[in-house]
């Protein structure tokens, strides 16, 4: 008897403290977070994960590894009409993806693409087509060389004065 009375009071405790810690719908408190935008919660995740690394948080996802345990179909369609279609039970699924091995694999199949379709053939390359791709790239360096000598950088006759500590404070360095 003594038990049982024991019981019920522990579960009406338990009980009144969960009533409590719910709201009404629509009821906020002063303690509540502000929810999330996606864009935040992706970055999170990310640092979690350790995909995203360095001062900046830059992506340097390398290799993603793939677990799976359950059934697969392995077969696109059942033996027979209105059958199941064939399964196969995992036991244990596991797969690496090195993403650099990836993109020399996608890049040596551009190369036997190439080979295939005969870009790699001299004839395919006459002269004046490499001399006008010659000129055109040169012109290119020269007219960017010559943008970025005119619009960057500090205006004429200017010095630099590099970073340096005045008075035990660094002061930037800047062009005079």
């Amino acid at each position: 008897m003594r038990t049982g009375v024991l019981i019920v009071a522990a579960t009406a405790l338990l009980a009144s403290g969960g009533l409590q810690a719910q709201r009404a719908p629509g009821s906020t408190t002063a303690a509540s977070p502000a929810p999330l935008d996606r864009a935040t919660v992706l970055r999170e995740v990310g640092i979690a994960h350790g995909m995203l690394r360095g001062l900046g948080y830059n992506d340097a996802t390398t290799t993603a590894q793939y677990q799976a345990t359950g059934i697969q179909y392995i077969v696109g369609q059942s033996f027979k009409p209105g059958g199941p279609w064939p399964a196969a039970k995992l036991t244990k699924y596991n797969v690496w993806i090195i993403y650099a091995v990836a993109l020399l694999y996608g890049a040596s199949q551009q190369i036997f693409f190439a080979a295939r379709s005969g870009l790699l053939v001299t004839s395919s390359w006459p002269v004046n087509v490499i001399s006008k791709l010659l000129l055109g790239s040169l012109l290119l360096v020269v007219l960017s060389l010559v943008m970025l000598a005119q619009f960057s950088g500090a205006p004429p006759n200017s010095t630099y004065i590099p970073a340096h500590i005045e008075n035990g404070k660094l002061v930037p360095g800047v062009e005079k």
